[in-house]
């Protein structure tokens, strides 16, 4: 999220830059260029301004455990291949320092561990709280808080001088160096679909951390072509070939339209001369990575990138383009949002000219229906709505733009359903009450299905799909507490038999115990209304990945007494927040977030009611 609550416009806007765990060895200076944009909550001042950390060759007559400092000073140095640090290593000795980042607490000062001087062998070792990891592809894992060390074993030779001839795979650095170091950037794949009739795949970000200050738009574009993470490569499709590579300089400009150009090279290149439509899906793809890398970071680009020609490595011709126009990461999204008034109709909100309030004339239920108590309106053009009876066992869909009532759906078995949820390619998505223990469906097309959700323990009390329908949070109640829980979805079966499966399931806001709303706010993050035992309820933005324990975002809107609902707009992150509050003093209210007065702002033109429900599309 770039814009309401995400530390992702700039990860190292939220470290402790100017305290840094240097290492004694290394030099640092200021940075060059304008000091970064304040973004959110963020403060000016002192202790976020830039450092760059430059490394130092090895001494010909230093000890081990100064070799040692020296070779940890290089993996946080400002050097695209470790080329100083490599300078560490006796030559031909094997380190891979791409297969994975240890995160630790501090990094302790070396400790011999086996060997001697005199011997002209020692092997020392470092040790740390690990607090999170990535991995090859640059995906984050929550670490377990355990101690973890890594050892380097050092050889005097011929020469007289001590070098590294053996250590472990990968690199481990402190938290606040890894928050200088890295920016968060999401890489877009296309949704895999299958099992579904789908006319759209909607693009699916993935959050990977990236060294931000080495020729960042490069690095996102290498990332891309390496592939989705583990954990989300079974719900996306891969439309670049092994073996694919960007040619010559590995260095990508936008240049003075804010254009940038990529000449593919390998399979890559072969595709994209024989298949139009995936060189237009390849540059999409593209250009949604690329156009949201923080514009601060990248000395090479003079403005945001607009636009991404690829081109044939093999003979230069450019190919496609990917767009704003053409590689949106969502379906075109308002500024209009929804909600029930006193008497349980739905009415819209249109955000964008003072919040007007309107009848929504095609929506409602049959009159003998009684009033809603749940509903979700598409994301996207088409207006359908969802809208639940009071006591959940009847559904029925309707249009915004329909001079008729809706139709009934069949509703098969005992069910209850709540908290219904649209994603972007028609899949609508709720939990069932109706067995006593709380279970997900999904209505695809006229079918309701079961859901399966491997690994749950617990009962589903709530349900939030990601618009490209790829990702879904799970509210989930177990032994008295409750939690937010990240899954990946997985379509199998046919068009005529599809099957849904909710796959593993990833915790996060461990610190939470109850929570009472969630809402995605963008691709990569979710708001959460809830509370810890030992504080009061409040807003916290949470990572999908699980990374807001390791680099806390901007401070989301206080909660104001009351709060029972939060709804954001995933499609665009720059409208604003609504909350629904009901107290004794004034019952029922709809309040929007007023980022220029830090204040929520009444919206009187909604009038008082028990379960407004204000909520966005989706």
């Amino acid at each position: 999220m770039r814009v309401r609550g995400s530390r992702r416009s700039s990860a190292t806007g939220w470290g402790a830059l100017g305290v840094a765990l240097l290492l004694a060895g290394c030099a640092t200076m200021p940075d060059s260029g304008a000091p970064p944009r304040p973004t959110g909550g963020e403060q000016t001042g002192g202790q976020n301004s830039q450092v760059v950390v430059v490394a130092v060759p090895p001494s010909p007559d230093a000890s081990p455990d100064q070799l040692l400092s020296g070779f940890l000073d290089g993996l946080v140095a400002d050097e695209a291949d470790y080329h100083t640090a490599k300078e560490y290593l006796d030559p031909g000795t094997a380190w891979s320092p791409q297969d994975q980042v240890a995160i630790v607490d501090s990094v302790s000062q070396p400790t011999l561990v086996a060997g001697s001087v005199a011997g002209g062998r020692v092997t020392l070792q470092v040790e740390g709280r690990e607090l999170g990891t990535l991995d090859a592809k640059n995906a984050y894992a929550p670490g377990n808080g355990q101690p973890i060390s890594r050892k380097f074993e050092f050889v005097r030779g011929k020469d007289k001088r001590w070098r590294i001839d053996s250590l472990q795979p990968g690199v481990i650095i402190n938290q606040s160096d890894f928050q200088r170091i890295y920016e968060s950037v999401d890489l877009y794949y296309p949704a895999a679909r299958q099992g579904v009739d789908a006319v759209t795949y909607p693009l699916v970000p993935e959050p990977v951390y990236l060294r931000g200050r080495i020729d960042p738009l490069t690095s996102a574009a290498n990332a891309l072509l390496t592939g989705p993470s583990d954990w989300l490569q079974h719900v996306v499709q891969q439309d670049f070939p092994a073996g694919s590579s960007i040619d010559g300089p590995q260095s990508l400009a936008s240049g003075d339209q804010g254009n940038v150009d990529i000449h593919l090279q390998g399979p890559a290149a072969d595709v994209i001369r024989t298949n139009h439509p995936d060189c237009v899906l390849m540059a999409s793809q593209f250009f949604a990575t690329l156009s949201q890398v923080p514009t601060q970071q990248l000395d090479q680009a003079p403005q945001p990138v607009k636009s991404v020609t690829l081109y044939d490595g093999k003979d230069g011709s450019a190919r496609c383009q990917g767009s704003s126009r053409n590689s949106s990461a969502f379906p075109p999204a308002g500024d209009t949002s929804y909600y029930l008034d006193a008497g349980g109709h739905l009415k819209s909100l249109d955000m964008g000219s003072g919040n007007a309030a309107r009848a929504v004339a095609g929506a409602q239920l049959p009159t003998a229906a009684g009033v809603v108590s749940g509903f979700a309106v598409s994301p996207g053009v088409s207006g359908d709505v969802a809208l639940l009876t009071q006591d959940g066992r009847r559904l029925y869909l309707g249009n915004l733009n329909s001079a008729t009532e809706p139709t009934r759906q069949a509703v098969p078995g005992n069910v209850q359903l709540g908290s219904p949820s649209w994603d972007s390619t028609g899949t609508l998505w709720m939990v069932d009450k109706g067995s006593g223990a709380g279970s997900v469906k999904a209505l695809v097309g006229q079918m309701l299905l079961p859901v399966a959700v491997e690994g749950l323990h617990g009962q589903v009390t709530g349900v939030r799909v990601a618009t490209d329908g790829a990702r879904i949070a799970l509210t989930v109640s177990s032994d008295g507490r409750s939690s937010v829980q990240i899954g990946r979805v997985h379509y199998t079966g046919t068009p005529q038999q599809p099957q849904l499966t909710i796959e593993a399931l990833q915790s996060i806001a461990p610190s939470l115990s109850t929570i009472n709303a969630v809402s995605w706010v963008d691709g990569d993050s979710v708001i959460v209304l809830g509370r810890s035992e030992l504080s009061a309820e409040g807003l916290t933005v949470q990572q999908i990945d699980g990374s807001s324990a390791l680099i806390p975002g901007p401070q989301p809107p206080s909660a104001t007494d009351g709060i029972q609902s939060i709804s954001a707009l995933q499609q665009d992150p720059t409208a604003p927040l609504l909350a629904y509050a009901n107290t004794p003093a004034d019952g029922g209210k709809i309040m929007r977030w007023q980022p220029s007065s830090n204040t929520w702002v009444l919206l009187p033109q909604t009038g008082a009611g028990t379960t407004p429900m204000p909520s966005y599309p989706g």
